[in-house]
């Protein structure tokens, strides 16, 4: 008889399993718990990098860029500060000025005159005397105080009486105010300096041979003044000429003790026009812009 393979009560074979390889073998359970902190630390690593860099590139901006602009801003502060002395240390010549002459325009070509520099050596400056016709339409207000028989005391106003004021646009303290002169004939004449002192003469009714009581009207006014300045360049520039009604400001200045009033009252009386006090805003007639260019 044939023997069972496996007969009874005898101890059955055993299979073995297969080993298995590394990586089927499961992992540790130490393992699988480090890997979290690993994943930690690998995050704060990469913040600290991230911080290191932010930090890194704002000292570079500081030193570069803020540092660069500070600089140069103290830079320019010192320029600045060394070309103000410059200027204060460097005293200009205004002698060499002296005789020059400028030439005056306007835009509107209504006016045209010139001006004279003359060097002052007590107070170091250059006086402008300048004279420039004005061709304006003005109206006749002319009173000479509102007497008619005191019209020979006028001296040669009665027909236009207004005032002009010369300002500078670069300086408002550079200005002058007189009377606006009627130019009754040489109406296109333009003065020397060696006429300054004469112009009324050359400019008025008795240079003109006219009628003191009648003189015509005129469309042509002399500006005139004389202006003080510290440096040469505040001259050269534009200038504002304002015209003010100055008929209102006449002032009687008769002698009424004089023995030629006695004898001749009506005939011997005087008035003087107080053009300056007439050179306020209510009085205003027009104004001009005149320019003073080499």
């Amino acid at each position: 008889m044939e023997q069972p393979e496996n007969p009874a009560g005898s101890a059955p074979e055993l299979t073995q399993a297969p080993t298995p390889t590394p990586e089927q073998q499961p992992e540790p359970e130490s393992s699988k718990s480090n890997e979290p902190k690993k994943k930690s630390k690998l995050v704060l690593i990469i913040f600290a990098l991230l911080l290191l860099l932010i930090i890194g590139v704002g000292l570079v901006y500081y030193f570069v860029f803020y540092n660069k602009d500070s600089a140069d801003t103290d830079s320019q502060d010192t320029t600045s500060e060394q070309t103000e002395q410059t200027k204060e240390t460097v005293k200009v010549d205004l002698s060499q000025y002296d005789g020059k002459v400028l030439q005056i325009t306007s835009s509107k070509d209504n006016i045209e005159g010139k001006v004279w520099l003359t060097y002052d050596s007590e107070d170091d400056s250059l006086k402008a005397q300048f004279n420039a016709l004005l061709t304006a339409d003005l109206p006749v207000n002319g009173t000479c105080g509102g007497s008619v028989e005191g019209a020979t005391g006028c001296q040669d106003m009665i027909r236009h009486e207004y005032a002009q004021k010369t300002i500078s646009q670069k300086n408002s303290s550079n200005s002058f105010g007189v009377f606006l002169y009627p130019v009754l004939c040489n109406k296109t004449k333009q003065l020397e300096k060696s006429e300054w002192d004469t112009k009324f003469e050359i400019y008025g009714a008795s240079a003109c041979g006219m009628d003191t009581h009648i003189q015509e009207k005129t469309s042509t006014f002399l500006i005139w003044g004389q202006i003080y300045y510290d440096s040469y360049e505040k001259i050269l520039g534009l200038y504002d000429v304002t015209v003010y009604d100055s008929s209102q400001y006449w002032i009687e200045t008769t002698d009424k003790n004089s023995q030629k009033y006695k004898d001749d009252p009506e005939g011997s009386r005087y008035f003087e026009l107080e053009s300056q006090d007439s050179i306020v805003d209510k009085n205003k007639v027009s104004d001009y812009v005149m320019e003073f260019k080499e």
